[in-house]
Protein backbone atom coordinates (compact mmCIF):
# COMPACT_ATOMS: atom_id res chain seq x y z
CA UNK A 1 0.00 0.00 0.00
CA UNK A 2 2.81 2.76 1.08
CA UNK A 3 4.25 1.92 -2.79
CA UNK A 4 0.76 2.52 -4.47
CA UNK A 5 0.19 5.76 -2.24
CA UNK A 6 3.91 6.83 -3.11
CA UNK A 7 3.77 6.13 -6.74
CA UNK A 8 0.84 7.52 -6.99
CA UNK A 9 1.88 11.00 -5.35
CA UNK A 10 4.95 10.54 -7.80
CA UNK A 11 2.65 10.52 -10.46
CA UNK A 12 -0.12 13.31 -9.59
CA UNK A 13 3.37 15.34 -8.74
CA UNK A 14 4.59 14.60 -12.44
CA UNK A 15 1.46 15.24 -13.95
CA UNK A 16 1.23 19.07 -12.27
CA UNK A 17 4.76 19.73 -12.79
CA UNK A 18 3.29 18.58 -16.72
CA UNK A 19 0.47 20.79 -17.13
CA UNK A 20 1.89 24.05 -15.91
CA UNK A 21 5.77 24.21 -18.32
CA UNK A 22 3.34 23.04 -20.95
CA UNK A 23 0.51 25.24 -19.99
CA UNK A 24 3.39 27.90 -19.90
CA UNK A 25 5.46 27.05 -23.07
CA UNK A 26 2.61 28.37 -25.01
CA UNK A 27 3.43 31.28 -24.52
CA UNK A 28 7.04 31.17 -25.91
CA UNK A 29 5.49 31.45 -29.61
CA UNK A 30 6.39 35.21 -30.18
CA UNK A 31 9.40 35.72 -31.07
CA UNK A 32 11.42 35.81 -33.95
CA UNK A 33 15.00 34.41 -35.28
CA UNK A 34 15.32 38.14 -36.04
CA UNK A 35 14.60 39.00 -32.43
CA UNK A 36 17.48 36.23 -31.27
CA UNK A 37 19.63 39.12 -32.39
CA UNK A 38 17.97 42.51 -31.37
CA UNK A 39 18.83 43.89 -28.19
CA UNK A 40 16.52 44.11 -25.32
CA UNK A 41 13.86 44.69 -24.20
CA UNK A 42 12.15 42.44 -27.01
CA UNK A 43 9.39 43.84 -29.01
CA UNK A 44 7.43 40.95 -28.26
CA UNK A 45 7.44 40.09 -24.88
CA UNK A 46 7.99 36.55 -23.87
CA UNK A 47 7.81 33.60 -21.41
CA UNK A 48 10.62 31.59 -19.91
CA UNK A 49 9.57 29.20 -17.29
CA UNK A 50 12.57 28.31 -14.75
CA UNK A 51 12.94 25.64 -12.10
CA UNK A 52 14.78 27.73 -9.23
CA UNK A 53 15.82 27.06 -5.82
CA UNK A 54 13.89 29.15 -3.09
CA UNK A 55 16.57 30.53 -1.04
CA UNK A 56 16.35 29.49 2.91
CA UNK A 57 12.59 29.66 3.03
CA UNK A 58 12.30 33.49 1.04
CA UNK A 59 9.68 32.31 -0.63
CA UNK A 60 6.87 32.03 0.67
CA UNK A 61 8.76 34.14 3.90
CA UNK A 62 8.85 36.99 1.96
CA UNK A 63 7.77 36.63 -1.84
CA UNK A 64 5.08 34.52 -3.47
CA UNK A 65 7.70 32.65 -6.41
CA UNK A 66 11.12 34.09 -6.62
CA UNK A 67 9.99 36.05 -9.73
CA UNK A 68 9.06 38.64 -7.42
CA UNK A 69 12.37 39.52 -6.17
CA UNK A 70 13.94 42.77 -6.98
CA UNK A 71 16.84 41.67 -9.30
CA UNK A 72 14.14 39.63 -11.01
CA UNK A 73 11.61 42.36 -11.61
CA UNK A 74 13.90 44.87 -12.58
CA UNK A 75 15.76 42.08 -15.29
CA UNK A 76 12.64 41.40 -16.71
CA UNK A 77 11.44 45.24 -17.10
CA UNK A 78 14.66 45.96 -19.05
CA UNK A 79 14.26 42.64 -21.33
CA UNK A 80 10.79 42.36 -21.75
CA UNK A 81 11.03 38.71 -20.85
CA UNK A 82 8.78 37.35 -17.96
CA UNK A 83 10.16 34.94 -15.16
CA UNK A 84 7.40 31.93 -14.39
CA UNK A 85 9.00 30.61 -11.11
CA UNK A 86 8.35 26.88 -9.88
CA UNK A 87 10.58 26.25 -6.87
CA UNK A 88 11.06 23.20 -4.82
CA UNK A 89 10.37 23.05 -1.08
CA UNK A 90 13.31 23.58 1.16
CA UNK A 91 15.57 19.68 1.92
CA UNK A 92 13.22 18.75 -1.07
CA UNK A 93 15.52 19.91 -3.95
CA UNK A 94 16.71 16.47 -5.02
CA UNK A 95 13.32 15.15 -4.67
CA UNK A 96 11.49 17.79 -6.56
CA UNK A 97 13.89 17.60 -9.53
CA UNK A 98 13.93 13.99 -9.56
CA UNK A 99 9.98 14.07 -10.24
CA UNK A 100 10.63 17.12 -12.69
CA UNK A 101 12.87 14.66 -15.08
CA UNK A 102 10.88 11.51 -14.25
CA UNK A 103 7.69 13.57 -15.66
CA UNK A 104 9.88 14.36 -19.31
CA UNK A 105 8.20 18.06 -19.23
CA UNK A 106 11.26 20.23 -18.57
CA UNK A 107 10.55 24.04 -18.15
CA UNK A 108 13.23 26.72 -20.46
CA UNK A 109 15.78 26.90 -17.17
CA UNK A 110 16.30 24.28 -14.79
CA UNK A 111 19.37 25.73 -11.95
CA UNK A 112 21.59 23.50 -10.24
CA UNK A 113 21.72 20.66 -13.23
CA UNK A 114 25.55 19.68 -12.75
CA UNK A 115 24.79 18.57 -8.77
CA UNK A 116 20.97 17.46 -9.15
CA UNK A 117 21.25 15.54 -12.45
CA UNK A 118 22.39 11.65 -11.73
CA UNK A 119 25.67 11.45 -14.07
CA UNK A 120 25.88 15.46 -14.64
CA UNK A 121 25.73 17.88 -16.51
CA UNK A 122 26.86 16.11 -19.25
CA UNK A 123 24.98 12.99 -19.00
CA UNK A 124 22.34 15.36 -19.09
CA UNK A 125 23.28 16.64 -22.25
CA UNK A 126 23.65 12.82 -23.50
CA UNK A 127 20.09 12.02 -22.25
CA UNK A 128 18.19 15.39 -23.74
CA UNK A 129 16.86 17.16 -20.85
CA UNK A 130 19.19 20.39 -21.15
CA UNK A 131 21.74 22.62 -24.08
CA UNK A 132 24.88 21.69 -25.00
CA UNK A 133 26.05 25.55 -24.70
CA UNK A 134 29.21 26.22 -26.42
CA UNK A 135 27.60 27.52 -29.64
CA UNK A 136 24.76 29.68 -28.06
CA UNK A 137 27.19 31.16 -25.57
CA UNK A 138 29.64 31.68 -28.71
CA UNK A 139 26.89 33.49 -30.56
CA UNK A 140 24.86 35.55 -28.07
CA UNK A 141 26.39 35.94 -24.75
CA UNK A 142 29.40 38.02 -25.42
CA UNK A 143 29.54 39.13 -21.70
CA UNK A 144 29.77 35.92 -20.15
CA UNK A 145 32.26 34.94 -22.54
CA UNK A 146 34.13 37.77 -21.97
CA UNK A 147 34.75 36.52 -18.22
CA UNK A 148 34.64 33.24 -18.90
CA UNK A 149 38.11 33.86 -21.22
CA UNK A 150 39.44 36.28 -18.82
CA UNK A 151 40.74 33.82 -16.54
CA UNK A 152 42.26 30.26 -17.21
CA UNK A 153 40.92 28.87 -13.77
CA UNK A 154 37.86 30.58 -14.88
CA UNK A 155 37.29 28.56 -17.62
CA UNK A 156 39.29 25.27 -15.87
CA UNK A 157 35.88 25.26 -13.43
CA UNK A 158 33.36 26.04 -15.86
CA UNK A 159 33.84 23.85 -19.02
CA UNK A 160 33.82 20.29 -18.47
CA UNK A 161 36.44 17.45 -19.00
CA UNK A 162 34.59 16.70 -22.71
CA UNK A 163 34.52 20.72 -23.03
CA UNK A 164 30.76 21.05 -22.54
CA UNK A 165 29.55 24.25 -21.48
CA UNK A 166 26.12 22.92 -19.93
CA UNK A 167 25.03 26.28 -17.32
CA UNK A 168 26.34 29.76 -16.91
CA UNK A 169 27.94 29.55 -13.76
CA UNK A 170 28.58 31.95 -10.80
CA UNK A 171 31.91 33.87 -11.23
CA UNK A 172 33.96 35.40 -8.42
CA UNK A 173 35.26 39.05 -8.68
CA UNK A 174 38.81 38.97 -7.50
CA UNK A 175 39.84 35.88 -5.73
CA UNK A 176 37.81 32.87 -4.30
CA UNK A 177 36.19 33.44 -1.06
CA UNK A 178 37.30 32.23 1.55
CA UNK A 179 35.78 29.77 4.59
CA UNK A 180 32.30 31.82 5.32
CA UNK A 181 30.98 29.02 7.96
CA UNK A 182 33.37 26.95 10.28
CA UNK A 183 32.74 25.97 14.72
CA UNK A 184 30.75 28.41 16.27
CA UNK A 185 30.64 28.86 20.22
CA UNK A 186 28.69 30.70 22.60
CA UNK A 187 31.36 33.13 23.73
CA UNK A 188 29.49 34.03 26.97
CA UNK A 189 29.14 30.50 28.25
CA UNK A 190 33.24 30.31 27.62
CA UNK A 191 33.63 33.48 29.96
CA UNK A 192 31.10 32.41 32.41
CA UNK A 193 32.56 28.92 32.85
CA UNK A 194 36.14 30.20 32.67
CA UNK A 195 37.29 27.93 29.73
CA UNK A 196 39.37 28.88 26.62
CA UNK A 197 38.96 28.49 23.31
CA UNK A 198 38.86 24.45 22.28
CA UNK A 199 41.84 24.21 20.16
CA UNK A 200 41.65 19.62 20.47
CA UNK A 201 39.10 17.40 20.30
CA UNK A 202 39.76 16.46 23.91
CA UNK A 203 39.48 20.60 24.75
CA UNK A 204 35.72 20.30 23.22
CA UNK A 205 34.88 17.20 25.41
CA UNK A 206 35.72 19.54 28.33
CA UNK A 207 34.09 22.38 26.92
CA UNK A 208 30.48 20.23 26.09
CA UNK A 209 30.79 18.34 29.62
CA UNK A 210 30.78 22.05 31.34
CA UNK A 211 28.04 23.01 28.99
CA UNK A 212 25.68 20.04 30.02
CA UNK A 213 26.89 19.99 33.71
CA UNK A 214 27.37 23.98 34.79
CA UNK A 215 24.66 25.29 32.22
CA UNK A 216 22.18 22.34 31.72
CA UNK A 217 22.54 22.19 28.24
CA UNK A 218 20.85 19.03 26.87
CA UNK A 219 22.03 19.90 23.81
CA UNK A 220 25.68 21.09 23.86
CA UNK A 221 26.64 20.47 20.19
CA UNK A 222 24.25 20.18 17.40
CA UNK A 223 25.37 18.17 14.43
CA UNK A 224 24.50 17.52 10.81
CA UNK A 225 21.11 15.52 9.96
CA UNK A 226 23.67 13.00 8.52
CA UNK A 227 26.11 12.97 12.05
CA UNK A 228 28.92 15.03 9.85
CA UNK A 229 29.29 18.23 10.52
CA UNK A 230 28.03 20.86 7.52
CA UNK A 231 30.57 22.84 5.16
CA UNK A 232 33.58 20.23 5.39
CA UNK A 233 34.35 21.44 9.10
CA UNK A 234 35.09 19.18 12.02
CA UNK A 235 36.60 16.55 10.17
CA UNK A 236 39.91 17.71 9.00
CA UNK A 237 41.64 16.81 12.36
CA UNK A 238 41.02 13.49 11.82
CA UNK A 239 41.88 13.26 8.00
CA UNK A 240 38.50 12.62 6.05
CA UNK A 241 36.15 15.05 4.21
CA UNK A 242 32.70 15.23 5.26
CA UNK A 243 31.57 15.48 1.18
CA UNK A 244 33.33 11.61 1.44
CA UNK A 245 36.23 12.47 -1.53
CA UNK A 246 38.76 13.97 -0.99
CA UNK A 247 42.97 13.58 -2.51
CA UNK A 248 46.36 13.98 -0.91
CA UNK A 249 48.64 14.86 -3.42
CA UNK A 250 46.86 13.53 -6.47
CA UNK A 251 45.83 10.58 -5.17
CA UNK A 252 41.48 10.20 -4.43
CA UNK A 253 40.61 9.09 -1.11
CA UNK A 254 36.89 7.72 0.32
CA UNK A 255 36.47 9.03 3.59
CA UNK A 256 34.61 6.03 5.34
CA UNK A 257 37.93 3.87 4.01
CA UNK A 258 39.70 5.80 6.13
CA UNK A 259 41.04 5.41 9.93
CA UNK A 260 39.80 9.04 10.79
CA UNK A 261 36.26 8.35 9.84
CA UNK A 262 36.31 5.43 12.37
CA UNK A 263 37.90 7.54 14.79
CA UNK A 264 35.24 10.41 14.32
CA UNK A 265 32.17 7.92 14.69
CA UNK A 266 34.06 6.47 17.63
CA UNK A 267 33.84 10.42 19.33
CA UNK A 268 30.82 11.08 18.22
CA UNK A 269 29.17 7.91 19.95
CA UNK A 270 31.04 8.82 22.85
CA UNK A 271 29.79 12.00 23.30
CA UNK A 272 26.10 11.13 22.02
CA UNK A 273 26.22 8.39 24.66
CA UNK A 274 27.24 10.86 27.28
CA UNK A 275 24.64 13.40 26.61
CA UNK A 276 27.03 15.82 24.38
CA UNK A 277 25.11 15.98 20.94
CA UNK A 278 21.80 16.49 20.12
CA UNK A 279 20.14 13.82 20.35
CA UNK A 280 17.52 14.63 17.75
CA UNK A 281 20.01 15.71 15.25
CA UNK A 282 18.60 13.68 12.48
CA UNK A 283 16.00 16.04 12.31
CA UNK A 284 18.38 18.71 11.52
CA UNK A 285 17.21 19.42 7.81
CA UNK A 286 15.60 22.50 7.66
CA UNK A 287 16.33 26.18 8.79
CA UNK A 288 13.87 26.60 11.08
CA UNK A 289 14.60 23.31 12.96
CA UNK A 290 17.91 24.53 13.68
CA UNK A 291 17.46 27.80 14.46
CA UNK A 292 15.22 27.08 17.29
CA UNK A 293 17.67 24.62 18.53
CA UNK A 294 20.86 27.23 18.14
CA UNK A 295 19.08 30.24 19.70
CA UNK A 296 17.93 27.96 22.47
CA UNK A 297 19.50 27.72 25.98
CA UNK A 298 20.59 24.02 25.88
CA UNK A 299 22.60 24.72 22.83
CA UNK A 300 26.14 25.68 23.02
CA UNK A 301 28.22 24.91 20.14
CA UNK A 302 27.52 24.23 16.42
CA UNK A 303 29.04 24.77 12.74
CA UNK A 304 27.34 27.90 11.21
CA UNK A 305 27.99 30.40 8.22
CA UNK A 306 28.93 33.51 10.15
CA UNK A 307 26.15 35.65 7.87
CA UNK A 308 23.74 33.98 9.97
CA UNK A 309 25.02 35.26 13.69
CA UNK A 310 22.72 38.70 13.76
CA UNK A 311 19.76 36.73 13.01
CA UNK A 312 20.46 34.06 15.51
CA UNK A 313 21.62 36.85 18.21
CA UNK A 314 18.58 38.69 17.51
CA UNK A 315 16.20 35.89 18.71
CA UNK A 316 18.16 34.74 21.33
CA UNK A 317 18.60 37.83 23.12
CA UNK A 318 14.56 38.29 24.11
CA UNK A 319 15.59 35.63 26.00
CA UNK A 320 19.43 35.41 26.86
CA UNK A 321 20.44 39.07 26.50
CA UNK A 322 24.46 37.97 27.00
CA UNK A 323 24.38 35.56 24.02
CA UNK A 324 27.49 36.16 22.05
CA UNK A 325 28.56 34.00 19.35
CA UNK A 326 32.44 33.77 17.73
CA UNK A 327 34.30 31.32 15.56
CA UNK A 328 36.57 28.83 16.75
CA UNK A 329 39.47 26.57 14.83
CA UNK A 330 38.51 23.38 13.30
CA UNK A 331 40.14 21.24 16.25
CA UNK A 332 42.49 19.08 15.96
CA UNK A 333 43.70 15.85 18.16
CA UNK A 334 47.00 17.68 19.17
CA UNK A 335 48.10 20.53 19.34
CA UNK A 336 50.51 21.56 16.92
CA UNK A 337 48.26 19.11 14.18
CA UNK A 338 47.55 21.03 10.38
CA UNK A 339 44.14 20.47 9.51
CA UNK A 340 44.04 20.19 5.74
CA UNK A 341 40.60 20.21 4.91
CA UNK A 342 37.98 22.89 5.44
CA UNK A 343 34.96 24.85 3.38
CA UNK A 344 36.77 25.52 0.28
CA UNK A 345 35.02 27.79 -2.50
CA UNK A 346 36.54 28.06 -5.95
CA UNK A 347 36.42 31.22 -7.85
CA UNK A 348 33.60 29.91 -10.11
CA UNK A 349 31.15 27.19 -9.83
CA UNK A 350 28.21 25.92 -12.33
CA UNK A 351 25.87 24.47 -8.60
CA UNK A 352 23.12 27.33 -8.78
CA UNK A 353 23.82 27.97 -12.30
CA UNK A 354 21.22 27.83 -15.00
CA UNK A 355 20.86 25.90 -17.65
CA UNK A 356 18.46 25.57 -21.07
CA UNK A 357 16.57 22.94 -21.53
CA UNK A 358 16.11 20.88 -24.57
CA UNK A 359 12.24 22.23 -24.11
CA UNK A 360 13.00 25.54 -24.73
CA UNK A 361 11.23 26.79 -27.78
CA UNK A 362 13.72 30.44 -27.61
CA UNK A 363 16.89 29.13 -26.76
CA UNK A 364 18.76 31.87 -28.20
CA UNK A 365 16.66 34.47 -26.78
CA UNK A 366 17.47 32.18 -23.17
CA UNK A 367 21.28 32.33 -23.87
CA UNK A 368 20.62 36.50 -24.21
CA UNK A 369 18.57 36.67 -21.25
CA UNK A 370 21.24 34.63 -19.33
CA UNK A 371 24.30 36.55 -20.67
CA UNK A 372 22.56 39.75 -19.87
CA UNK A 373 22.82 38.77 -16.11
CA UNK A 374 26.22 39.74 -16.53
CA UNK A 375 26.12 43.01 -17.80
CA UNK A 376 27.59 45.79 -15.82
CA UNK A 377 23.45 47.30 -15.37
CA UNK A 378 22.60 43.55 -13.99
CA UNK A 379 25.99 43.07 -12.33
CA UNK A 380 24.90 46.22 -10.18
CA UNK A 381 21.40 44.96 -9.59
CA UNK A 382 22.47 42.07 -8.85
CA UNK A 383 25.33 42.39 -6.18
CA UNK A 384 23.77 45.70 -4.64
CA UNK A 385 19.94 46.16 -5.13
CA UNK A 386 17.98 48.82 -6.72
CA UNK A 387 19.79 52.32 -6.66
CA UNK A 388 17.92 54.67 -4.45
CA UNK A 389 16.71 51.79 -2.58
CA UNK A 390 18.96 49.38 -1.46
CA UNK A 391 22.36 51.09 -2.48
CA UNK A 392 23.60 55.01 -3.93
CA UNK A 393 26.90 55.20 -5.86
CA UNK A 394 29.35 57.40 -3.83
CA UNK A 395 32.53 58.69 -5.59
CA UNK A 396 31.71 56.15 -8.07
CA UNK A 397 31.43 53.49 -6.62
CA UNK A 398 28.00 51.68 -4.61
CA UNK A 399 27.49 52.25 -1.02
CA UNK A 400 25.11 50.00 0.47
CA UNK A 401 22.42 50.82 3.11
CA UNK A 402 21.35 49.65 5.72
CA UNK A 403 18.53 47.91 4.58
CA UNK A 404 20.96 45.75 2.37
CA UNK A 405 23.70 44.78 5.52
CA UNK A 406 23.50 42.82 8.46
CA UNK A 407 22.32 45.50 10.48
CA UNK A 408 18.87 46.05 8.13
CA UNK A 409 15.89 47.05 9.58
CA UNK A 410 14.23 44.43 8.91
CA UNK A 411 16.15 41.81 10.93
CA UNK A 412 16.42 39.51 7.51
CA UNK A 413 19.84 37.55 7.35
CA UNK A 414 21.93 38.24 4.59
CA UNK A 415 20.94 35.46 2.08
CA UNK A 416 17.45 36.48 2.57
CA UNK A 417 18.43 40.20 1.94
CA UNK A 418 20.51 39.38 -1.48
CA UNK A 419 17.70 36.94 -2.51
CA UNK A 420 15.03 39.50 -2.35
CA UNK A 421 16.62 42.61 -3.36
CA UNK A 422 19.17 41.14 -5.20
CA UNK A 423 21.13 37.44 -6.08
CA UNK A 424 22.10 34.88 -3.26
CA UNK A 425 23.50 32.76 -5.63
CA UNK A 426 23.32 31.76 -9.27
CA UNK A 427 24.71 32.74 -12.81
CA UNK A 428 25.80 36.12 -12.16
CA UNK A 429 29.45 38.04 -11.36
CA UNK A 430 29.38 38.13 -7.72
CA UNK A 431 31.03 40.39 -5.57
CA UNK A 432 31.11 38.62 -2.34
CA UNK A 433 32.94 41.16 -0.18
CA UNK A 434 30.35 42.97 0.11
CA UNK A 435 28.33 40.62 1.83
CA UNK A 436 31.09 41.40 4.46
CA UNK A 437 29.73 45.38 4.95
CA UNK A 438 28.20 46.05 8.32
CA UNK A 439 29.87 42.84 10.01
CA UNK A 440 30.82 42.83 13.48
CA UNK A 441 34.17 42.70 14.34
CA UNK A 442 33.74 39.21 15.32
CA UNK A 443 32.55 38.08 12.30
CA UNK A 444 35.28 39.75 10.35
CA UNK A 445 37.66 37.93 12.27
CA UNK A 446 36.11 34.50 11.94
CA UNK A 447 36.97 33.88 8.29
CA UNK A 448 41.03 34.40 9.70
CA UNK A 449 40.26 32.22 12.20
CA UNK A 450 38.92 29.17 10.10
CA UNK A 451 41.67 29.66 7.29
CA UNK A 452 43.85 28.19 9.94
CA UNK A 453 43.11 25.12 8.49
CA UNK A 454 43.91 24.93 4.36
CA UNK A 455 41.77 23.50 1.72
CA UNK A 456 44.87 21.84 0.14
CA UNK A 457 43.10 18.05 0.67
CA UNK A 458 39.94 19.73 -0.90
CA UNK A 459 38.49 18.01 -4.42
CA UNK A 460 38.68 20.65 -7.12
CA UNK A 461 35.13 21.00 -8.90
CA UNK A 462 35.65 17.84 -11.05
CA UNK A 463 33.50 16.67 -13.83
CA UNK A 464 32.61 12.71 -14.81
CA UNK A 465 32.43 12.12 -18.29
CA UNK A 466 28.69 11.24 -19.30
CA UNK A 467 29.34 7.12 -18.87
CA UNK A 468 31.43 7.40 -15.99
CA UNK A 469 28.29 9.32 -14.62
CA UNK A 470 26.22 6.49 -15.46
CA UNK A 471 28.73 4.02 -13.40
CA UNK A 472 29.04 5.93 -10.67
CA UNK A 473 25.70 6.86 -10.12
CA UNK A 474 24.84 3.45 -10.20
CA UNK A 475 27.31 2.56 -7.84
CA UNK A 476 27.05 5.60 -5.11
CA UNK A 477 23.54 5.71 -4.76
CA UNK A 478 23.02 2.54 -3.10
CA UNK A 479 26.49 3.25 -0.87
CA UNK A 480 25.52 6.77 -0.15
CA UNK A 481 22.74 5.68 1.38
CA UNK A 482 24.36 2.37 3.10
CA UNK A 483 27.53 4.66 4.81
CA UNK A 484 24.78 7.38 6.03
CA UNK A 485 22.38 5.17 7.31
CA UNK A 486 25.29 3.16 9.13
CA UNK A 487 26.58 6.53 10.35
CA UNK A 488 23.95 7.72 11.97
CA UNK A 489 23.84 4.10 13.78
CA UNK A 490 27.14 3.77 15.06
CA UNK A 491 26.68 7.18 16.82
CA UNK A 492 23.26 6.78 18.38
CA UNK A 493 24.32 2.97 19.29
CA UNK A 494 21.67 1.56 16.70
CA UNK A 495 24.60 -0.72 15.39
CA UNK A 496 27.33 -1.72 17.75
CA UNK A 497 31.06 -0.46 17.10
CA UNK A 498 31.84 -4.52 17.07
CA UNK A 499 30.58 -4.43 13.83
CA UNK A 500 32.69 -1.67 12.29
CA UNK A 501 35.06 -4.18 10.46
CA UNK A 502 31.90 -5.45 8.45
CA UNK A 503 30.47 -2.28 7.70
CA UNK A 504 34.09 -1.20 6.04
CA UNK A 505 34.03 -5.27 4.07
CA UNK A 506 30.60 -4.10 2.78
CA UNK A 507 31.57 -0.83 1.33
CA UNK A 508 34.23 -2.69 -0.43
CA UNK A 509 32.07 -4.86 -1.66
CA UNK A 510 29.90 -2.24 -3.26
CA UNK A 511 32.32 -1.40 -6.19
CA UNK A 512 33.65 0.98 -4.21
CA UNK A 513 37.20 0.85 -6.04
CA UNK A 514 35.55 1.27 -9.19
CA UNK A 515 34.15 4.70 -7.98
CA UNK A 516 37.32 5.53 -6.53
CA UNK A 517 38.75 4.92 -10.38
CA UNK A 518 36.58 6.92 -11.78
CA UNK A 519 36.76 10.27 -9.24
CA UNK A 520 40.73 9.49 -10.05
CA UNK A 521 40.30 9.92 -13.78
CA UNK A 522 38.37 12.48 -13.25
CA UNK A 523 40.65 14.37 -10.70
CA UNK A 524 43.64 13.44 -13.23
CA UNK A 525 41.65 15.28 -16.12
CA UNK A 526 41.10 18.27 -14.02
CA UNK A 527 44.72 19.08 -13.50
CA UNK A 528 45.25 18.49 -16.91
CA UNK A 529 42.95 21.12 -18.29
CA UNK A 530 44.06 24.22 -19.85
Amino acid sequence: MKKFIKGLCLAIACTTLVSGFAGCAKENTGSTAAEAKADFPLKTPITLNVWGFAVNGVVPKYLKTMADSDFYKTISAKTNVKLVFTSPAQGQEQDQFNIMVSSGAYPDLIEGVGGLYSGGGDKAIQDGVILKLNDLIDKYAPHYKKLLDSSPTIKKDLVSDSGNMYAFGEINQGEAEGPWAGPTVRQDWLDELGLKTPVTYDDWHTMLVAFKEKKGATMPLTIGSKGLMDYDNFCGGFGFDTGMWFQVNGKVRYSPLEPGYKQYITTMHQWYSEGLIDRDFAGNTTFDATLKKFTSKNCGAFVSAQAMWPVYTAQAKVSQPKYHLVAVPNPVQKVGDKVHIRLSNPIANTGDGFSISKSCKNPEIAAKFLDYMYTDEMTLAANYGTLGKTYDMVNGKPKLRDIMTQSNPKGMSLVEVNAVYGLNNGSFFKDWKKNYTGNTADQLNSMKIWEAADDSYVMPPITLTSDEGTQYSSIMSDLNTFVQENTIKFIIGGESLSSYDAFIKKIKSMNIDQANSLEQAALDRYEARK
